[in-house]
């Protein structure tokens, strides 16, 4: 493949992208119209690099003049000038520089698209990020007041914070079924289904109702229904406690005559008139359980701190999320704004291909000199190349190719 062939090849090229080290390399072709996403590494993106940068395609040059000046080598004798081939060389570099000037173009159009894709990508993310960083302050602003709350009645296994109110509120239940149950078997013992049945609502009226109305006084400040119609299931609460407080006195008063009594000599139960201190104080007792059960359910109900601590770890775990969700974010666009300048890379790497165009055209007529001294194998022969080449070294480094543009090394090399 000739060195003009190498030069271009990069033209012919289908990928749009071409890896190099750890960088995303743009070819000549155009990218879609949709920009690389997260992950993609837009911060990497660079100039392609120029063909004269490439020490194969140079070494490949040496030998192309090797043999496309070979013929014009043999012709030269002692009294040749040296610069017999020259002009050849001129002609080649010719080409060179206007691959590298084509080059040159297409990586002033890359880098006008890297810089559109990345400050696209920036406020693409910016767009992500805002919205998040108010989130992020508003839940921050939100759970700072409630940081030194502590809930009164909570018990925590593992990483979950589980209220008492619920589970005492349970024991009572099976506390006041246990005790209700046998006076109310005296008062409906023909009929076990209604029998089971009141049991159960007795202890859902007394412990039950007091639980909801612990628990929805703990949460009074949550607005999940109107004024009027909180208060109005409130009253209803309490009411239906109250009754279970008067149904349970009722129940014990009534039943004492089926309760206390002796078997007569038939077998038979006969209840007792008149009773004793201690029975009174039986029946008033076992009265006021449903009370105390009722009581101590709202007791361990009635928590606003554990409701205020719920919601703060609520939002703990929303700040967790977002700050998992902004993270990745941040990092693309710091990326983004500390990556390097395409085109400061550019101006580097043309600086340099512009310094091998230059050694390349000194190096090539230099090398043909070299040819020709060993063709002619004569002693003041090579001493006229060696002074030929020394006069074109000086005359090459008369200026600083680095600070000179493309088209004016070609007016040089001519």
């Amino acid at each position: 493949m000739s060195i003009f062939n190498k030069i271009f090849e990069g033209s012919k090229r289908k990928s749009i992208f071409k890896k190099k080290g750890n960088y995303s390399v743009l070819t000549d072709n155009y990218v879609p119209a949709s920009l690389p996403t997260y992950g993609q590494g837009l911060e990497n993106f660079v100039t392609a690099d120029y063909p004269m940068n490439n020490p194969e395609i140079i070494e490949t040059g040496y030998h192309e003049v090797e043999e496309y000046l070979s013929g014009v080598i043999a012709t030269c004798d002692s009294h040749s000038t040296g610069s017999e081939c020259d002009p050849y060389n001129d002609v080649k570099m010719d080409h060179v520089i206007a691959g590298h000037e084509a080059a040159a173009a297409n990586n002033e159009n890359q880098i006008v698209r890297i810089r559109s894709a990345r400050t696209m990508r920036k406020e693409a993310l910016d767009r992500k990020i805002n919205p998040i960083k108010e989130k992020i302050a508003k839940l921050q602003s939100e759970i700072e007041p409630l940081e030194e709350l502590r809930s009164q009645f909570q018990i925590h296994i593992g990483k979950s914070a589980i209220s008492i109110g619920l589970p005492i509120t349970v024991i009572a239940m099976l506390v006041d079924a246990a005790v209700n149950y046998s006076f109310l078997q005296t008062v409906l013992l023909s009929n076990a289904t209604l029998l089971l049945i009141t049991v159960i609502c007795m202890s859902v009226m007394s412990d039950g109702s007091m639980w909801a109305l612990g628990t929805l006084l703990s949460r009074r400040k949550e607005k999940f229904t109107s004024k009027p119609l909180f208060w109005i299931i409130c009253v209803g609460l309490a009411s239906m406690f109250l009754l279970s407080v008067a149904a349970s006195v009722m129940i014990r008063w009534g039943s004492m005559d089926a309760t206390y009594g002796t078997i007569n000599a038939a077998g038979e139960f006969v209840g007792k008139e008149s009773y004793s201190l201690a029975e009174y104080g039986v029946t008033l007792a076992t009265a006021f359980v449903t009370t105390a059960t009722g009581l101590l359910s709202f007791a361990f109900s009635l928590d606003e701190n554990a409701f205020l601590v719920s919601i703060r770890e609520r939002k703990k775990k929303e700040l967790a999320r977002c700050l998992a969700e902004i993270d990745p974010l941040l990092n693309e666009r710091a990326l983004l704004e500390n990556a390097p300048d395409p085109k400061e890379w550019d101006e580097r790497k043309r600086a340099a291909a512009e310094r091998q165009i230059e050694a390349t055209r000194l190096g090539l007529k230099l090398h043909c000199r070299k040819l020709m001294a060993e063709r002619v194998n004569d002693p003041d022969f090579t001493e006229r190349m060696t002074e030929s080449g020394e006069a074109l070294l000086r005359k090459g480094t008369s200026a600083d190719i680095s600070k000179m543009p493309a088209t004016t090394i070609m007016k040089k090399a001519s």
